[in-house]
């Protein structure tokens, strides 16, 4: 495509900036902000009407924050924008050492990217349903193994500083609430194995990933959300740029992203 304009977000909890780049003019971008939820994606859209850009050579691009993300690059898929989700590392190292963070200038620098690397540009599909299960199922995990450390924290610092009477204490105190967790995360995990077996495709993209020296399940199917199921990254060389790991030249075939049955 022969995108002419370039539009940088940077998206956080609440909110999200965004700058345009007209006419591929980086010396005068123009900015903005608004809330991340459906009001922001009206405002979004009204100023992109107020630019009267052709969209056919407007790329959006933003960085894959996972969920924070979702309702914004799945709506503007919905409606035939053309939207590039890259790596957050992938526009770091482009632009090496930054000073400072500051959600307007990021957003500018994310807009700078996409106008630098066009050429380099995949279009982003929303991933299907159980992938969105998995990562959101992962997602959870971590929030219970959060509140699982949070927990035994307590305990280790009493007990590194002598009080043990104090650390016996707390830990009988939270036994239950730990075991629960331990069950719960348990359970994530099980229900993990099933949307892998239960899916062809997932299933064979899990073992190539997995057969990886240094790749285990939790890091393989995080994987397999932030790259669409290895759709946007079909080189075993990118690897290493997500998860700084060995390239995939040692898997015994290509992946592929095939149809499930």
């Amino acid at each position: 495509m022969n995108f002419k304009n370039f539009i940088g977000i940077d998206i956080s909890k609440g909110t999200f900036d965004f700058a345009l780049i007209k006419d591929g003019d980086q010396l005068h971008p123009i900015s903005g902000e608004t809330t991340n939820d459906t009001f922001g994606l009206v405002k979004l859209e009204e100023f992109l009407k107020s630019q009267g850009l052709d969209m056919n050579e407007t790329l959006i691009c933003m960085e894959q924050t996972g969920i924070y993300c979702r309702l914004l690059s799945q709506y503007l898929v919905e409606n035939n924008y053309h939207v590039w989700l890259e790596m957050p590392v992938q526009i770091i190292r482009s632009q090496g050492v930054q000073r400072g963070k500051n959600d307007r200038i990021d957003a500018i620098r994310i807009a700078q990217y996409s106008c630098m690397k066009k050429d380099k540009a995949i279009l982003w599909q929303p991933p299907r349903e159980v992938v969105l299960q998995i990562n959101d199922l992962l997602t959870l995990r971590d929030r219970l193994i959060e509140s699982r450390k949070s927990l035994k924290q307590p305990i280790k610092e009493f007990s590194d500083a002598g009080f043990k009477s104090t650390a016996k204490l707390i830990e009988s105190r939270c036994s239950g609430t730990l075991k629960a967790l331990d069950k719960e995360i348990e359970q994530i995990e099980k229900e993990l194995d099933k949307l892998i077996n239960k899916d062809s495709n997932l299933k064979k993209l899990y073992k190539l990933a997995t057969s990886v020296p240094g790749i285990g399940k939790i890091t393989a199917l995080t994987l397999l959300y932030f790259t669409n199921e290895f759709s946007l990254y079909t080189m075993p060389n990118n690897w290493p740029v997500i998860v700084g790991l060995p390239p995939l030249s040692t898997l015994q075939e290509p992946l592929s992203k095939e149809n499930p049955g």
